[in-house]
């Protein structure tokens, strides 16, 4: 559901609350639309939650915080292909 069709629903229940039926009506139209954006965006999240997992994990090696965040990291475990795998995720998709 883009954000123009949920205005034009919101529009519609403001002009005539009387005209809610109308207003659920389209929106459950809209409703497989909306599930498949919901699911495309839950796979986007864990994507990229899965390139950023590496960096997570290696920041427990410079804990606790001194104030250290300019510096290089030094202790670092990850590999080129995490490296490869955030570049990939940070990439512009095309919608599915």
């Amino acid at each position: 559901m883009t954000p123009e069709r949920i205005a034009e629903l919101r529009a519609i229940l403001d002009a005539d609350l009387l005209d809610q039926g109308t207003a659920f009506y389209m929106a459950c139209d809209d409703l497989p639309s909306a599930l498949d954006t919901i699911e495309a965006q839950q796979r986007r999240i864990e994507e990229l939650e899965a390139a950023l997992k590496p960096f997570a994990d290696d920041a427990a090696a410079y804990d606790p915080d001194q104030f250290d965040d300019h510096d290089h990291a030094y202790c670092s475990r990850f590999e080129v292909g995490h490296l490869r795998s955030a570049r990939s995720a940070l990439q512009p998709k095309e919608p599915s």
